[in-house]
């Protein structure tokens, strides 16, 4: 019995210590010296003025995914991503053997590989901020060289220790704090409010829609967590993934990521957890394709 408690506390502590260590190692993955070639950050002056004003609030832990630490802000209304580039930093153990052939073949093929991923972490947000910033609710983004009157940034991490992050050194997003589609869908269909819910999912029909015809699409698939509602408008919470494409303007190009995308995640979804009102629900998806490829054919013929 005393093993067994000896060993579960020696968990405990590995946990313990694994998270702090990680909170230790924060300020170094958010951190990137490396100079972006089209820095973004505000497109006015007006812009970059209210930037400044919302980030002289307070940002509280809130969560965290693969590519992102998030961050609260005190009013509730905004979130400050910090993308996670620990990943695509150079080894310092690669450049302190680099004089080793097959090490240093091993470091240039690593760089090349950690530039490539932080050109597609750049490129989503890029496309978020410049061509569907409204779809997105995207405040800023700031990348290395971008220009913010903005010295320190004041946080709040997860254990409620405040710090603080030089705002020049890190790489992060402001964005509008959305509702998730998982939470809202769940609360009406709980009450039973079908029409509601209906209306959500009309709602992210019009965000995917709007997105083709700019040539923008999605290669993420997870429309429950991923797309967000702010007072009952649609919007795409994570768009690290967003590309461009122009033949995603075509109804026979989109029409089909659509359904892959949007209609066969929610019919599953509908259909595991809330399985008496799958039918009704699988009906109304099956007429909202029906009447987009109808619309399409119609197009076609004119």
């Amino acid at each position: 019995m005393s093993r067994a408690i000896f060993f579960f506390s020696c968990l405990v502590l590995f946990v313990c210590v694994y998270e702090i260590s990680s909170d230790v190692n924060f300020l170094q993955s958010i951190t990137y010296e490396e100079e972006n070639k089209s820095p973004l950050c505000c497109n006015s002056e007006i812009e970059r003025e209210t930037v400044q004003k919302i980030l002289t609030q307070t940002f509280r832990y809130y969560s965290e995914g693969n590519q992102c630490y998030v961050y609260e802000s005190a009013d509730g209304e905004y979130v400050l991503k910090f993308f996670k580039l620990g990943r695509l930093k150079p080894s310092r153990w690669l450049e302190y053997f680099s004089v080793i052939p097959f090490v240093d073949s091993y470091r240039i093929r690593m760089r090349k590989g950690q530039s490539n991923r932080l050109k597609k972490v750049y490129a989503g947000h890029t496309i978020a901020y410049e061509q569907d910033k409204e779809n997105c609710g995207i405040i800023a983004v700031r990348f290395p060289g971008s220009g913010l009157n903005v010295e320190t940034i004041k946080l709040i991490d997860r254990w409620g220790l405040k710090r603080e992050v030089q705002a020049d050194r890190v790489v992060f997003v402001l964005q509008k704090k959305a509702e998730t589609t998982r939470k809202l869908l769940r609360r009406y269909l709980a009450e039973g409010n079908l029409s509601s819910a209906e209306q959500l999912i009309d709602r992210i029909f019009a965000l995917y829609l709007d997105e083709y015809s700019k040539g923008i699409y999605d290669r993420d698939h997870n429309v429950i967590d991923n797309i967000g509602f702010i007072a009952g408008n649609s919007m795409r919470i994570d768009v690290g993934k967003l590309r461009r494409d122009p033949e995603f303007v075509s109804s026979d190009k989109y029409l089909p990521d659509l359904e892959e995308k949007v209609i066969k995640r929610l019919d599953t979804w509908i259909k595991r957890d809330y399985g008496p009102l799958y039918p009704h629900f699988s009906r109304y998806l099956q007429l909202k394709v029906k009447a987009l490829y109808n619309e399409s054919s119609q197009s076609h013929r004119q």
